[in-house]
């Protein structure tokens, strides 16, 4: 089963990853993802940062989540009953995590449930306090992190907050781009000329609220804009300016969610 991807954060480690469900309930839904309340069949991952659950890449209303680890409260195994009511052998591994001071239970099904509980404490216990995301790209950059622009998420955090990018307001974007070049270092290489020459226009034919990702739609021509404006910048600046962006740094900074 193909699902969406999952980029490890800027600096981090994946630790695990396995096919899982997750029960996307009432208060789930309303918080991260919306859609139907239902049973997700998806991919689970653990970094040293991060809890992370992917559905189907064919699934119309995305359905995912991202929790940090300096969230989660804990992991403990819950019994699954048959209808609610019968109790059966199989247990689901339930993740409490506190956000926004609100308490979540995201109860996952995986395979070796008594594994991922254990793996999940013994990370979070292992965790370092978080980093501000300027500090996680200076050190990154630092240790010559720099294939496929694995600074992807702190330059989204920086730059390019989704909500912000509507590929129909070019005026906007121009803006939205200087704010992102000058957030990474890169504006003092960049000229009027650069920005002049900048070509955003495209044919977007759907609104981001139709989930549509095929050619015409919201996703796909903001991530044809944002490779515009990679392939530019790379083609301005030189070897040794300092924040090259990776081959697919700024399309997977927009649609990356934190």
């Amino acid at each position: 089963m193909e699902t969406r991807s999952f980029d490890v954060p800027l600096g981090d480690e994946l630790l695990a990853e396995d096919e899982a469900s997750l029960a996307f309930t009432a208060d789930i839904t309303a918080w991260f993802a919306g859609g139907p309340t239902q049973v997700v069949r998806g991919r689970l991952y653990l970094s040293r940062s991060v809890l992370a659950f992917r559905c189907p890449v064919a699934m119309p209303h995305p359905q995912q989540v991202t929790v940090a680890l300096s969230n989660v409260k804990g992991a403990t195994l819950v019994r699954d009953r048959w209808l609610g009511v019968l109790p059966l052998r199989s247990r689901s591994l339930v993740v409490a995590a506190e956000i926004s001071e609100r308490l979540f239970h995201l109860r996952f099904g995986v395979t070796a449930p008594e594994v991922w509980a254990e793996r999940i404490a013994r990370t979070c216990a292992d965790a370092e306090p978080p980093r501000s995301p300027d500090a996680v790209l200076e050190a990154a950059l630092r240790e010559g992190i720099r294939d496929r622009g694995r600074y992807v998420p702190t330059l989204a955090k920086l730059s390019f907050p989704q909500a912000y990018w509507h590929t129909e307001e070019i005026e906007a974007l121009e803006e939205i781009v200087r704010n992102g070049m000058r957030a990474v270092g890169a504006s003092a290489y960049l000229d009027q000329a650069f920005y002049a020459k900048l070509d955003l226009t495209v044919d977007t034919r759907t609104g981001p609220e139709d989930y549509e990702t095929g050619e015409g739609s919201e996703m796909a021509e903001r991530r044809e804009q944002i490779a515009r404006v990679m392939r530019a910048a790379n083609a301005v600046l030189t070897v040794h300016a300092p924040k090259r962006f990776g081959s697919r740094s700024f399309v997977t900074a927009e649609i990356s969610r934190s």
